[in-house]
């Protein structure tokens, strides 16, 4: 997922949430081993919380922009343990420090799908 931004005029109206869920269900729906990870600025990390997403960096700046950011990331155990495995069968530490794929940051992953399980199996 990158770039969701609403104008200035439509925002506060719930645009940006629906169109966040609408990817959200897509990716349970037609690629259920698909999890989503982005580079949310710090200024809408509330919102991604909010729908589920865990945050799983440090704020960082991302060049040329000046805007703080921060990695979120949100999947089902399933699509998550999908994740998990192909990270596992490639050893890359090229990536930056706050990409979720680099291997310092798929421990909070993992913490990720293991609180979702708990939560699943606690639902009626």
């Amino acid at each position: 997922m990158e770039r969701v931004a609403v104008l200035k005029e439509y925002r506060r109206r719930g645009i940006a949430a629906e169109l966040i869920r609408t990817a959200m269900l897509f990716a349970q729906t037609e690629s259920p081993d698909t999890s989503i990870y982005a580079y949310a600025q710090v200024a809408a990390i509330q919102l991604y919380v909010a729908l589920g997403f865990k945050i799983l960096s440090k704020v960082w700046i991302e060049d040329g922009t000046f805007i703080p950011h921060q990695t979120i990331f949100w999947g089902s155990p399933v699509s998550i343990g999908v994740f998990l495995k192909h990270q596992a069968e490639k050893v890359d530490t090229t990536y930056e420090e706050y990409d979720a794929r680099h291997p310092a940051i798929i421990p909070k992953i993992e913490e990720f799908k293991q609180r979702i399980e708990v939560e699943q199996n606690f639902q009626f």
